[in-house]
């Protein structure tokens, strides 16, 4: 494998797990309060809650890790498809 691509896939991985890393701050910063979710109203019905949490925390935190999932299973199948090439 060529260091350029070596570097595209470190700098991709690193990309995308500082995008979860982010992800994960927002929701620390923005939605809870030491560390512990803490929903904005504290007499909302249960389906609120949920619908709050998924607005709030889980979809946010879900692209960001689906997108790193994403790149790391593309890397993957590159580097095997660059094995298999290499072998042949």
């Amino acid at each position: 494998m060529t260091d350029d691509a070596e570097q595209r896939y470190r700098t991709e991985i690193t990309t995308t797990m500082n995008a979860v890393v982010r992800a994960c701050h927002h929701v620390l910063m923005n939605h809870t309060y030491r560390a512990v979710w803490t929903p904005p109203d504290p007499n909302a019905s249960p389906a609120e809650l949920v619908s709050t949490a998924r607005r709030d925390i889980l979809n946010r935190l879900q692209y960001a890790i689906t997108q790193a999932e994403a790149a790391a299973r593309t890397i993957e199948a590159d580097l095997r498809s660059r094995t298999r090439r290499r072998d042949e």
